[in-house]
């Protein structure tokens, strides 16, 4: 192995890590901003309104309501429906429902009543 192998090799290396720090940045900025104007919905909450857009990132649920509200909804599973997970169940059109002091969401469906309780798995079958 040649000197200008070695200064090839090192330089090489220094790129590497430079554009991996320079990714790992990039990609915390972007998720950072991802998450800008979004309140996560806690027990303390109480909202009403028409969902008019859905999109999942990271794990996490975000819905817009009609009113404006950008919400992240917590994790939630119910058994008794097809689509268990909070996440794959609600979706445009459907009216949310969540009464301060109650860990219950509720969503209304054409004449339909659907509910999940907050950060809990409930009827799940054994």
């Amino acid at each position: 192995m040649s000197l200008t192998d070695e200064k090839q090799i090192i330089t090489l290396l220094k790129f590497l890590a430079i554009s991996f720090v320079v990714g790992v940045v990039l990609i915390t900025i972007y998720y950072h901003n991802q998450t800008k104007g979004y309140a996560y919905v806690q027990k303390g909450d109480s909202f009403a309104g028409k969902v008019t857009a859905t999109k999942r990132l990271r794990g996490d649920t975000r819905v817009h309501l009609e009113s404006g509200e950008m919400l992240v909804l917590p994790y939630a599973d119910n058994y008794n429906y097809q689509r268990y997970r909070l996440s794959e169940f609600v979706k445009e059109g459907d009216l949310l429902l969540k009464k301060k002091g109650s860990d219950t969401l509720v969503i209304k469906r054409y004449e339909n009543e659907y509910i999940f309780v907050m950060d809990r798995v409930i009827n799940e079958k054994q």
